[in-house]
């Protein structure tokens, strides 16, 4: 993304500085952050109860700005599940055997309109289905994200 114009306006839309009329370039990318979430086992295990949802937010780490709509995205790199789960809407896949990392998501975008902005960050939810029969509840063992974020112009 490139830039050429006026920086620094007066009230009626004049340059401050008038040598710098239209000469300004300015040139701009998609900051990235690439974060790994790891071993999330959020609850204690009352047994005997049904199977288990865990529910949460991954969130990104502060940009300088605040992202806007349109310009942002999320890459879904790897997620590793305790037996299934979501990222926004998105649904792992694979077979699910009781008691076993099976459920996987990797290199999927999430759709804009599932990740929030909040204050500088982004976020988006995150679900993971438990098998009780497993005995220990684990949401997920590794999951890695590519956020990035670009000003809007």
């Amino acid at each position: 993304m490139v830039y050429q114009g006026t920086v620094g306006v007066d009230a009626n839309g004049n340059a401050l500085d008038p040598v710098d009329t239209n000469i300004c370039i300015a040139a701009g990318w998609p900051f990235k952050q690439v974060i790994t979430y790891s071993d999330w086992n959020p609850v204690a295990s009352p047994y005997p109860v049904p199977e288990q949802v865990i529910t949460n937010y991954l969130e990104s780490k502060d940009f300088y700005f605040t992202p806007t709509a349109g310009h942002f995205s999320l890459l879904i790199n790897f997620a590793d599940f305790d037996d299934k789960g979501t990222i926004g809407s998105i649904a792992s896949s694979g077979p699910v055997t009781s008691c076993t990392y099976a459920g996987q998501i990797t290199n999927t975008m999430v759709p804009p309109g599932d990740i929030t902005v909040t204050n500088n960050r982004l976020q988006v939810r995150v679900t993971a289905t438990d098998d009780t029969n497993c005995h220990v509840y684990i949401g997920w063992r590794t999951i890695t994200l590519t956020w990035q974020a670009w000003p809007a112009p």
